[in-house]
């Protein structure tokens, strides 16, 4: 068994987690549970943003400022999908790393939900004969 942190690392805590979806649906012995899976998170993601819209109505201002609902729609090559995918993430994992050590109880802060998807729409389209 790997040797557990010390001090207050809080090992039992997961900050997220990131899934390589088509490797898994690709798979015939985890394509079912794959798309299960994948499926869920689709749900919880918009049950998240739900709950967000509901308590955004009586939430504290500052807080709402801070946050951000956007969507970008952007024309990008391949390689510039997996730079800006590798760009974002290296963001989060800076933010993660300053305060992964925090207490839950420190005053003014909050759990934030950061949702993050980056993905090719109407490439089928392209392949269907005219």
């Amino acid at each position: 068994m790997p040797e557990r942190g010390k001090g207050k690392e809080r090992w039992w805590r997961t900050r997220g987690f990131s899934l390589d979806g088509d490797r898994f649906r690709r798979d015939p012995e985890t394509a079912e549970a794959a798309e299960f899976f994948l499926a869920e998170m689709v749900r919880q993601r918009g049950a998240e943003l739900a709950r967000w819209l509901e308590e955004s109505r009586t939430s504290p201002r500052p807080w709402i400022t801070a946050g951000v609902n956007s969507r970008v729609a952007l024309r990008l090559t391949r390689e510039e999908l997996a730079d800006l995918v590798r760009d974002v993430t290296q963001v989060l994992d800076a933010c993660y790393d300053r305060v992964r050590e925090r207490d839950e109880e420190v005053p003014d802060t909050a759990r934030v939900i950061v949702h993050f998807d980056a993905f090719p729409v109407g490439l089928g389209e392209r392949e269907k004969p005219d």
